[in-house]
């Protein structure tokens, strides 16, 4: 069934002409979202005003119903009936009850230009991403643990969305309508682009990653402001109250979306951190001189598997060898760097 269908069960469920099939369709058709009882109780809503017009009322309808009230003349309208049979309304109820059912239709009007126009939240849960297509061609790609909330339509001068966790957007460019995404502590501002943006409410740090285009980056608390183009980073840590920027040419952190790792004479400890994140998982270093070690592969294919992904790492390093500690731990082991 289409809304407007379902609409109209609610209305004939109201005045008692809705059969039990069709009630039952009408109960999981309003058990299954929030805004779908909304819908209802505003219709209910509108529905009993009917019943609660004073006969004094005198309401200030529009020029139409203002032009058919000039015709009225006499205290009471009589309808004819067949077989002559006639019924007698008094005239302050009659208009009345066209005032109420002009609630109705204002009501449910209202509502369901305000449904329409209410926006969609996209939630993600562990281990699952998605992707998600904008009204205006923009690609957002939801990595696990995230949501989306983004209008209909993008019908104002500029294009917003919120973001809790992470994503990587793919921006459709129009300079006349800038995008922006909030996040808790800051906003990125954009025309077009595409970029990854770190915002987990759990972490302190909201990181953003260019991989195209250019980028405004604002901490909402400081005014702090980072102009960013491809291949710059930064990094707001709201313990801290600092911004950073760096040079992030890896474009690991899109590694989520690309499955894909790239390593030149990084660190021991940020090839972890990295795979601690994609995994969540939890890897100890037993020697503390590998921390500061340089390691260096470029395609490292990111696995579904990570036994795949550390096996690979020990075979390319030839010092390095990991081994499991309970259910989501590895330890990694080593006598020094690899040559």
């Amino acid at each position: 069934m289409f809304q407007e269908e379902y609409i109209n069960l609610i209305h004939r469920s109201l005045q008692g002409g809705i059969s039990p099939v069709e009630q039952e369709q009408l109960n999981n058709w309003l058990a299954a979202s929030d805004d779908h009882q909304q819908i209802a109780d505003d219709i209910e809503y509108a529905w009993n005003l009917s019943y609660n017009f004073e006969d004094d009322y005198t309401p200030d309808v529009e020029k139409g119903l203002a032009k058919f009230k000039a015709r009225i003349e006499e205290e009471s309208i009589s309808i004819e009936q067949p077989e002559a049979k006639v019924v007698t309304i008094p005239r302050r109820r009659w208009l009345s009850r066209i005032a109420a059912a002009a609630a109705i239709l204002i009501a449910t009007s209202i509502f369901w230009i305000n449904y329409n126009s209410s926006p969609n939240t996209v939630q993600t849960a562990m281990n699952a991403t998605t992707e998600v297509r904008l009204d205006d061609g923009t690609i957002v790609y939801l990595n696990e643990n995230s949501s989306l909330t983004y209008p209909k339509k993008f019908d104002g001068k500029e294009r917003i969305v919120e973001l809790k966790g992470e994503a990587f957007f793919d921006v459709e460019k129009n300079p006349n309508q800038p995008f922006i995404i909030n996040t808790t502590d800051t906003k990125v501002e954009v025309l077009g682009t595409s970029f990854n943006v770190r915002a987990y409410e759990q972490e302190v740090a909201t990181s953003i990653n260019v991989k195209t285009g250019k980028v405004r980056f604002t901490v909402l608390e400081t005014d702090d402001v980072a102009i960013l183009e491809q291949n710059d980073a930064a990094i707001f840590n709201e313990k801290s109250k600092t911004l950073n920027t760096l040079e992030d040419r890896s474009q690991n952190s899109f590694a989520w979306h690309t499955k894909t790792l790239n390593f030149e004479q990084s660190k021991v400890a940020d090839l972890i951190n990295r795979l601690e994140q994609l995994y969540n998982i939890q890897i100890t270093i037993a020697n503390p001189v590998i921390a500061n070690c340089h390691y260096s592969y470029l395609g490292l294919k990111v696995d579904e598997d990570i036994k795949n992904v550390l096996k690979v790492i020990e075979t390319s390093s030839s010092k390095f060898k990991f081994s499991k500690k309970g259910k989501n731990g590895y330890i990694l082991n080593g006598d020094s760097c690899p040559n």
